[in-house]
């Protein structure tokens, strides 16, 4: 590695840092302030914060990384051109390609390792995060649990363990069923192949129905084809239990697109949310690719200048993200289609600023 590439990434990372923890404390800060009654009516507040803002921070620090990296791209210019340093390397016969593309190495090389933290690290940690927001802070007592793609959930008198299969919960897989009274002795239990919500009750496909009144010798168990009942558990219950896409690691979230897939539904939703989370890190490579060529256009200019023209390509581009990720989410634009036609848009505007580059 030249000397000159060494100076440009040691100058870049140190003003990541400083931008990263600004960024991120101004998140936080504001957050705090905003959930604070919360935190009051705790028992210990500082350590309920504590925990949540642990957990929460890996989703935090992925959401502000784009615009983190393109402002500490373009303040490290900004404070190069200050001080004639970029000068001095034009003075070399350094091309604009050789001085820019330190930057971009950097930058897809922190783009991969947050890639790398959304497959693993962050569905896990935000998961933390809402059930110490959820159960600790806000005392909301879960009635249920996700195991992998399993949900286990005590309804009233019964316990269910299921598969969810649609979207809105009306329709269930691999159901197990259990009723039992208040000694907790099971009555009776219900095991199909398949559930579906309708007219105000439960149309159970092809199982096994066992009864058992309380004495061992008089349980019977009957094949049925469809069994219709009407436990107050209704299909919104599930869905509230089970992780929003968010908190779904990606290989979990992949075999539940394929399941909903093979069902029959769109999985527009869980689709967009995959994508997006696979590739909302590259916003990190792609807005320095077209925001440091904006700046080197530039003679001259100063902190200020570099802060706003971040700011404005940075508002833009996230808007722009969640545009095309609310089309996609309601089956408008095709999933993968609406996050690549960002990163395609800041490509091609790089290429076109770097052309006119005058270095």
């Amino acid at each position: 590695m030249r000397l000159t590439d060494r100076y440009i990434l040691r100058n870049f990372f140190a003003m990541l840092w400083v931008v990263v923890f600004g960024v991120a404390g101004i998140y936080v800060l504001a957050d705090v302030f905003g959930r604070l009654d919360e935190f009051m009516g705790t028992t210990s507040p500082v350590l309920m914060a504590s925990m949540y803002y642990l957990y929460a921070i890996p989703r935090i620090l992925t959401l502000l990384y784009p615009m983190a990296v393109l402002l500490a791209g373009l303040l490290t210019i900004m404070l190069m051109t200050r001080h004639n340093e970029v000068l001095a390397m034009r003075s070399t016969g350094m091309s604009p390609a050789s001085f820019i593309s330190p930057f971009l190495v950097a930058g897809m090389a922190i783009s991969l390792i947050v890639a790398a933290c959304q497959v693993s690290l962050v569905p896990t940690a935000s998961a933390k995060a809402d059930y110490i927001l959820q159960v600790e802070i806000r005392k909301k007592t879960p009635r249920g649990i996700m195991h992998g793609n399993r949900l286990y959930y005590r309804g009233r008198n019964s316990i269910w363990s299921t598969e969810i299969e649609s979207p809105d919960g009306s329709v269930l897989r691999n159901v197990q069923w259990m009723l039992f009274d208040r000694e907790y002795e099971i009555k009776a239990s219900v095991q199909a192949e398949k559930a579906v919500y309708t007219q105000d009750e439960w149309n159970f496909i092809n199982g096994f129905l066992i009864r058992n009144p309380g004495d061992n010798n008089s349980s019977s168990a009957r094949h049925f084809e469809t069994l219709s009942i009407a436990p107050p558990e209704l299909p919104e219950d599930f869905v509230g239990i089970r992780k929003p896409p968010e908190e779904t690691d990606l290989v979990a979230l992949w075999h539940t697109i394929r399941r909903m897939r093979q069902a029959g539904y769109t999985a527009d939703e869980h689709k967009t949310q995959f994508w997006s989370r696979l590739l909302y890190p590259m916003l990190g490579f792609t807005l320095l690719l077209a925001g440091l060529p904006l700046v080197m256009a530039k003679e001259a200019g100063g902190m200020v200048t570099g802060l706003g023209l971040g700011l404005a390509m940075g508002f833009m581009t996230w808007s722009g993200w969640n545009f095309a990720v609310t089309l996609a989410k309601t089956g408008m634009v095709p999933a993968l289609a609406a996050v690549l036609f960002i990163h395609g848009v800041l490509s091609v505007a790089g290429g076109v600023l770097f052309r006119r580059v005058k270095f």
